[in-house]
């Protein structure tokens, strides 16, 4: 998955060519594979909403344990200040996609 910055830009990143790999894990949690992306780009209608849903819910999960990471043992104020804010934003996200992928499933 291409990441996005907060603003809702998207920037490639290069990979390493065994990313694909069969087994093979995300450089972190919650990152989907190319694998992941393609599904995504081929589902339409209710199957698309269900798997962005799916992505990003796993996406913000992984975000949520890096933010706990750095609330803890970070030093600079700012950094953690802005941790706190994204970890509110993302819990509240965190509750939407599970209430959407748990409609979405049914």
């Amino acid at each position: 998955m291409e990441p996005a910055d907060h603003d809702g830009a998207t920037h490639v990143v290069d990979e390493p060519s065994d990313r694909d790999a069969p087994g093979a894990d995300p450089p972190m949690p919650g990152m989907a594979t190319r694998a992941d992306v393609a599904r995504l780009a081929v589902s339409r209608g209710r199957q698309a909403d269900a798997e962005f849903c799916r992505l990003m819910l796993a996406h913000h999960v992984g975000g949520l344990h890096m933010i706990e990471e750095v609330v803890e043992r970070g030093q600079r104020p700012e950094v953690i200040r802005l941790a706190e804010r994204m970890r509110t934003g993302q819990r509240r996200e965190v509750a939407l996609l599970q209430t959407l992928v748990a409609e979405l499933d049914s």
